[in-house]
C-alpha cells in the first residue's frame, strides 16, 4: 500500500465527518438531540484525527487509524445503546457512516501492517 492510497482512505474519512456534521440538518433529525450531538462530535472527531494522518507522515501516527476505527464502530452501536435506534434517518445515517468509517480506517491502519507502511525511517 502506498502514502496515496492510505491518504485517499483517510480523506473520505472526512468527507463522511463532513457528513456526519451535516446529516441532522440534511435529514432532518436535529429534534434527535442525543442523534445530534453524537454525529456532531464523532465527525469532528474523525476529521481531526483524519486530518492528523493525512499531514503527517511519521509511523508513530499509524494508530490514529485504529481510533478512527473504534469512532466507526462506536457509530454502528450508538443508535441502540444512546435509544435513537427506533428512528430511522438517524440510525440509519450513523450505523451507515460507521461501516464507511471501519473499512477506511482499517485499511488505513492495516497499511502499516502489510507492506510496511509507512517505513520504519520514516
Amino acid at each position: 500500500m502506498t502514502r496515496d492510497q492510505v491518504k485517499y482512505a483517510d480523506a473520505l474519512n472526512i468527507v463522511v465527518g463532513i457528513w456526519l456534521i451535516l446529516a441532522a440538518f440534511a435529514l432532518g433529525f436535529t429534534d434527535v438531540t442525543m442523534a445530534l450531538w453524537n454525529s456532531v462530535i464523532v465527525g469532528v472527531a474523525i476529521i481531526v484525527i483524519a486530518a492528523l494522518r493525512i499531514t503527517t507522515a511519521s509511523d508513530r501516527w499509524y494508530w490514529l487509524s485504529w481510533v478512527t476505527f473504534l469512532l466507526g464502530l462506536w457509530l454502528i452501536a450508538s443508535p441502540f445503546v444512546l435509544g435513537y435506534g427506533d428512528q430511522i434517518r438517524p440510525m440509519a445515517s450513523d450505523v451507515f457512516s460507521g461501516i464507511a468509517v471501519v473499512l477506511l480506517s482499517g485499511f488505513s491502519g492495516l497499511a502499516h501492517y502489510v507492506s510496511g507502511y509507512p517505513p520504519e525511517s520514516a
